[in-house]
Formats: structure tokens, C-alpha cells, sequence
């Protein structure tokens, strides 16, 4: 195989990381899997927030600060995800910024293959990670599928306004 093939190899696979596969590939064991709270998640895997580049508006972070109806934030996150690692923290801060106690929020870790014990991954058609997704009443009202369209509070926004 000469380095050209290698190259392109590593960057197709770079590219797919977070994609669903169609082949179950196994799990690296140092990664999370299942329910994982803010707190384990930053002592357990203090790499994962390496991003410092949290920029939101702060008429949108007033705005999630100032919302009166309870909504549930679920995450489906890979700790081996180069997008998980961006938009995660992100959302983290976000939400430490609003400071609403409205807003509940869930991490849910998957594997490589986008599973986790639970089996709540595949009920809910995650197929890329991350996948925010945003219940309300116990139904889910929109979903964030990698990245936001423009920014994650003005897309959850947008998901609660179109409610």
C-alpha cells in the first residue's frame, strides 16, 4: 500500500468518525458508555474539553435564562467524537451561563457503534453523535443532529419557539 492509500484512508476515516457505521466496531475501553454526569465527565476525561471557543450572544443566553417552562435536554455524546468534543462544552457552558433551573440536561455516552446499555440510542434513531435532543413534556419537540444550524442556543431557541 503505498502512502497516498494511507493518507486517504485515515482521512475518509477521520471524516466518518461520527457517522453510523454499518459494521458494529468495538468499543475502546477508556470511553464512557451510559449515563455520565458534567461532573465525572470533566474529571474522567478533562481532554474532551479542550475547545475554549464558546461564543454566544448574550441576549440568547438572557433568553434561555428567562424561559419559565420546564424543557429536558438529552445528549447523545461520543467521549471519542471530534464533534462531541466541540459542541458538548460548548452546550455545557451554555447552560452553566443561563443558569435556568428549567432546563434539565442529560449526558448520555455512546460507544463506536452508537449504543450503550440501555439501549435508548436505538430507540431514539441516534445515528450521529452529537445528537441534542429537546423534550418537552415528555415528547420531543426538535433535535440537533452534529452541529447547530447557527449557534446551539439559537437553535434550541428556534426548536422552543416553533413549539
Amino acid at each position: 500500500m503505498n502512502y497516498i492509500s494511507v493518507i486517504i484512508s485515515l482521512m475518509l476515516l477521520s471524516l466518518s468518525a461520527c457517522a453510523t457505521s454499518q459494521t458494529p466496531e468495538k468499543t475502546i475501553s477508556n470511553d464512557a458508555m451510559g449515563d455520565i454526569s458534567v461532573v465525572t465527565l470533566k474529571q474522567d476525561y478533562p481532554g474532551f474539553f479542550h475547545h475554549d471557543d464558546f461564543q454566544e450572544q448574550q441576549t440568547v443566553i438572557d433568553k434561555l435564562a428567562n424561559i419559565q417552562v420546564p424543557f429536558t435536554i438529552t445528549t447523545y455524546f461520543g467521549t471519542w467524537c471530534h464533534d462531541s468534543k466541540r459542541e458538548v462544552p460548548r452546550l455545557l457552558q451554555l447552560l452553566e451561563k443561563a443558569n435556568n433551573h428549567n432546563i434539565s440536561h442529560t449526558l448520555i455516552a455512546l460507544d463506536l457503534s452508537k449504543t450503550e446499555p440501555d439501549g435508548r440510542a436505538k430507540l431514539n434513531g441516534i445515528t450521529n453523535t452529537p445528537t441534542f435532543v429537546v423534550i418537552k413534556d415528555g415528547q420531543e419537540i426538535g433535535r440537533i443532529k452534529e452541529k447547530p444550524e447557527a449557534t446551539l442556543g439559537q437553535d434550541i431557541l428556534a426548536i422552543l419557539e416553533s413549539q
